[in-house]
């Protein structure tokens, strides 16, 4: 008789999206993921001043998995009072 093989449900891994404010926030994160070899999909995207939860939530509609599972960073310089403001309005972690 043959035996039953047992399938070991794998796990997800978690996801990240990075939201930067240029190109120099976007090298750096980059960066980091081969630097430390993190088994993370982290997806950066260069939005600018021009951040708003509508944003946010495409971008978290083009990856894969639950909008509840994807973890949102925010990467940006504190020097305009403007962009501070809408990025508190948003839901990620700056």
């Amino acid at each position: 008789m043959a035996r039953e093989r047992k399938s070991i449900p794998r796990k997800m891994r978690p996801q990240f999206l990075v939201i930067c404010e240029g190109e120099t926030e976007e090298n750096y994160v980059n960066f980091l993921r081969q630097y430390y070899r993190l088994p993370i999909k982290i997806v950066s995207k260069i939005i600018g001043s021009k951040i708003s939860q509508k944003i946010v939530n495409r971008y978290k509609k083009d990856l894969t998995g639950s909008e509840e599972s994807i973890k949102t960073f925010f990467m940006y310089d504190a020097d305009l009072p403007e962009v501070v403001e809408n990025l508190k309005k948003c839901n990620g972690i700056l």
